[in-house]
């Protein structure tokens, strides 16, 4: 077991859910952590950012880096890492963990929701390691791990452009491990068994915390990886609860969030994946009290719901009742009905009221939020048509 006191690791999508786990683990394990993702400001529905991490970094007495990343940009990716080396002059750890999930069939899946998978999945993760390898080649020392399953065609239909993107992350894994094992820089695939507890399982309704484990069962399996010799383990796509086990790991209850429950699997023979329509009728049929809202433009949609948007669109106003923001095109709240002097609207229960004359483009549904978002609770903004 190799120590990990003063490696420094790069955790993307880490501002909460699975990669706020393992940035955490990692510092824990004696890393310093730099915390890539886009959220820069608190929301009451996406709670975190990349500063309440890397504050939480500092509590454990280890260094933490905060850099707001959309990992859709190149230039963003090659700042994340450029920045990293000024301050630690060294990478050593990757954790490949922002995601955008997208569980439908292909004839429900549009081209600009398929470049999105692309760009956030396995483009990101062929970037970031691009990015890194350089200073890990250089420094004789390595991990890359990826946030990606095994290859299964049996779980692939009704979710193909996912899987392609995911199983893209898995190839790297392989294919890098291939490329770089006499340079002791190893690139591994880990993947849960069964649903884990994030803002994507509870913002698409896949289940309720009977279902889910907790992120925690990834982070640990991330800290066991990390500490072996990356020459010697390298080209693996895992699986948590199994690779636990074969490090000793007997107690798998411990991550449940409840206690007794039944994690619902998402690996393995015969297993059938959640649909994300449940999720989405629920909504519509009124279950939640937004249940649509709709844009005129990309901008203005990037202004009600990408959560790392820190300038609105002019004209934009905050809800006095829920202090959401809202376009300038809405004379009342998409998330509550509450017009702009704060009247309440006893009418409101599908389409927030749009001014004048607007060619909506969308309609999204909440909290699936069309926006599409992904595995690490980061908003996606939808892009135009």
């Amino acid at each position: 077991m190799e120590s990990l006191k003063d490696r420094v690791a790069i955790v993307s999508g880490s501002s909460r859910g699975v990669g706020r786990a393992c940035a955490l683990a990692l510092a824990t394990a004696g890393c310093h952590v730099v915390v890539a993702a886009k959220s820069t400001l608190p929301k009451p529905r996406l709670p975190g950012t990349i500063y309440t991490v890397a504050h939480e970094v500092e509590a454990l007495g280890r260094q933490a880096l905060a850099v707001k990343t959309d990992v859709r940009k190149e230039a963003d990716i090659e700042s994340l890492v450029a920045q990293t080396i000024e301050k630690f002059g060294r990478v050593d750890i990757l954790v490949n963990n922002a995601g955008a999930l997208w569980w439908e069939d292909m004839l429900d899946t549009p081209a600009k929701r398929f470049d999105l998978v692309l760009d956030v999945n396995a483009r990101a993760s062929f970037l970031l390691s691009r990015a890194c390898l350089p200073h890990m080649i250089e420094a004789g020392w390595g991990h890359i791990i990826n946030m990606s399953p095994p290859l299964d065609v049996e779980v692939v239909p009704g979710k193909i452009a996912y899987f392609i993107s995911k199983y893209g992350m898995t190839l790297i894994a392989h294919g890098l491990a291939g490329e770089l094992r006499d340079k002791n820089v190893a690139c591994n695939a880990l993947w849960p068994a069964t649903l884990i507890e994030s803002q994507a399982t509870k913002n698409w309704g896949l289940g309720n915390a009977s279902f889910w484990r907790k992120a925690d069962i990834l982070a640990d399996c991330l800290v066991h990886i990390c500490e072996k010799t990356p020459s010697e383990f390298t080209g693996h796509a895992l699986i948590d609860e199994e690779f636990l086990q074969s490090e000793g790991v007997e107690d798998l209850e411990k991550y449940n969030c409840v206690a007794g429950g039944t994690p619902m699997r998402i690996h393995g023979k015969g297993v059938q994946l959640p649909s994300m329509k449940a999720g989405r009728r629920r909504f519509r049929d009124g279950e939640k009290t937004a249940e649509f809202r709709a844009a005129a433009t990309e901008k203005e949609l990037e202004a009600l719901g990408d959560d790392d948007m820190e300038e609105p669109v002019e004209g934009s106003w905050q809800c006095p009742a829920c202090n959401e923001m809202v376009g300038p095109s809405f004379e009342a709240c998409w998330n509550c009905g509450t017009s702009q002097d704060g009247t309440p609207d006893p009418d409101f229960t599908r389409k927030p009221k749009v001014v004048g004359e607007s060619p909506l483009k969308h309609v999204v549904p909440i909290p699936g939020l069309e926006d599409m978002t992904d595995e690490s609770g980061e908003l996606e903004p939808l892009p135009p048509e």
